[in-house]
């Protein structure tokens, strides 16, 4: 007596991987959205706006050709925060600012010159 087995009963080898494979990319996706944007990510939006509002302040002064001055209270690297002001032929005077998010501290420096800020490194 010879036992006769259906070849199209259960599940192949390829099947199960294939499914293994589908949910794994599933579950990675939802891990990665669910959680917020890194404190990095965070501080970079932040000095980028800050960067536009400082550029925006520039050329007002240079639109209206009188100094236009920023209060940099709790911004200033230094312990005795001065304005910064911008002058209307473009240039600038202030010290660096820091913008802080926990534990990391990123720096926008100024160009006096061209009274542009750049933004630094986040240490």
């Amino acid at each position: 007596m010879t036992l006769h087995f259906k070849s199209t009963s259960g599940v192949s080898l390829f099947e199960v991987m294939l499914a293994l494979g589908i949910l794994s990319l599933m579950l990675g996706v939802i891990a990665t959205s669910s959680r917020g944007p890194s404190d990095t990510l965070l501080l970079q939006q932040d000095a980028a706006a800050m960067q536009r509002n400082l550029t925006d302040l520039r050329a007002q002064s240079i639109q209206t050709g009188q100094p236009v001055s920023f209060d940099t209270t709790g911004l200033s690297c230094d312990a005795n925060p001065k304005p910064i002001v911008f002058f209307s032929d473009g240039s600038a005077q202030g010290q660096p600012l820091c913008l802080r998010k926990n534990d990391l501290t990123l720096s926008l420096i100024l160009d006096p010159l061209i009274g542009r800020y750049k933004i630094g490194d986040i240490e």
